[in-house]
């Protein structure tokens, strides 16, 4: 207990990555959510109207947690998988508590460089997926805008246009990604199809991935079921370094889905997704609130030393509940996780999934 409480005191002095509500050996938050959605199928419950309508509320929020180990390698089936999105090389979940530390405090202090400054951003696969996905290109794993977009609004800062276009770009991007792991996890896209060849069909996502690396030559060697089933403690991933044993084609379908989760879920959190108009704070010390609205996204953030200073790491932790229910016209994060579970394991074309999630999770600010 005293390794763990001094390992949670020392995690505490680190800047978080920004990869949207906490994992275990924290609060879980993430693993939680995505074992709730489970419940809520195993209960029954089934769409109707289009929508599920999953029990969701602070108090079903609380009765969540002794229901999930905080315990990484205690973790099993969607509980694992929704943590790709954070940990994609599967680095954290055998870590010691020592080694734990090491590791965030690398991301902490490298990520930024890696991923590139003054306007030259490295690939993702020079910067390496992790950092790519916390600072860099990859920002839509957690339903945020990726460095390069928010670049052009930093170059143009009293032009409202180009903002408003870097927000459409960014939901784009966003629904580009839920769709790619969406027909994974359907198997629709069979994991040993070249990752490449597969984005490059996409508009939004093959500028992303087609760069000159991985794409080409001896690196076209990157499969769908490398790209999710890989495993490395490097903190940059910029190798694939070894395909965990557990990568049949069960494990690449449960690992999207869990990826596919963990964006839904991110785009929650206030410091992802601004969602609340004004946004809740704690006034006394000008921090976000960790606060789950069910309202339409009205901005998307960047990763950026402005947005960890505004408490993007305090919005991440326990969550509370505000304006969802019956009559909000968002679904709320477990709800919609189940209608993502409910489609994907019954094979729903993929086009209602994206058609469900514009309407339903990404829709348009009104």
């Amino acid at each position: 207990m005293r390794r763990y409480l001094l390992t949670l005191a020392v995690l505490a002095t680190i800047p978080a990555p920004g990869g949207g509500f906490q994992i275990a050996p924290l609060d879980a938050v993430h693993e939680r959510l995505a074992w709730m959605s489970e419940q809520c199928l195993a209960s029954g419950v089934v769409p109707a109207g289009g929508r599920m309508r999953c029990p969701f509320d602070d108090a079903t929020i609380a009765a969540s947690i002794p229901a999930v180990s905080t315990k990484p390698k205690d973790q099993k089936g969607i509980e694992a998988a929704v943590r790709w999105g954070d940990d994609p090389g599967r680095a954290t979940a055998t870590m010691s508590t020592g080694q734990t530390v090491k590791y965030l405090f690398q991301l902490s202090q490298t990520c930024d460089d890696q991923v590139g400054k003054k306007g030259v951003f490295a690939t993702i696969y020079r910067a390496g997926l992790m950092c790519s996905g916390h600072y860099g290109r990859l920002g839509f794993f957690h339903a945020m805008m990726s460095v390069d977009d928010a670049a052009l609004i930093a170059a143009a800062p009293s032009d409202p246009a180009v903002n408003a276009r870097m927000q459409l770009v960014t939901r784009d991007k966003i629904l580009a990604w839920t769709d790619f792991t969406y027909r994974v996890a359907t198997g629709a896209v069979a994991p040993d199809a070249s990752l490449c060849t597969t984005v490059s069909k996409d508009s939004m996502l093959a500028p992303v991935f087609d760069d000159g690396a991985k794409c080409r030559d001896a690196d076209a060697a990157w499969t769908v079921r490398r790209f999710f089933t890989f495993k490395c403690t490097n903190p940059r991933l910029e190798k694939p370094c070894d395909t965990a044993p557990e990568s049949d084609d069960a494990a690449v379908r449960l690992a999207a889905l869990g990826a596919l989760l963990h964006t839904i879920q991110d785009s929650y959190a206030q410091g992802h997704v601004r969602r609340l108009d004004p946004p809740a704070r704690d006034y006394r010390k000008n921090k976000l609130l960790p606060v789950i609205a069910c309202e339409p996204p009205k901005q998307y953030f960047y990763y950026d030393k402005a947005n960890r200073e505004d408490g993007h790491g305090s919005a991440d932790s326990e969550p509370s509940v505000r304006m969802c229910g019956p009559a909000a016209v968002v679904d709320d994060p477990v709800s919609a996780g189940a209608m993502a579970l409910w489609m994907a394991r019954g094979n729903k074309p993929a086009k209602l999934f994206r058609a469900y999630l514009t309407a339903r999770v990404f829709p348009l600010p009104r």
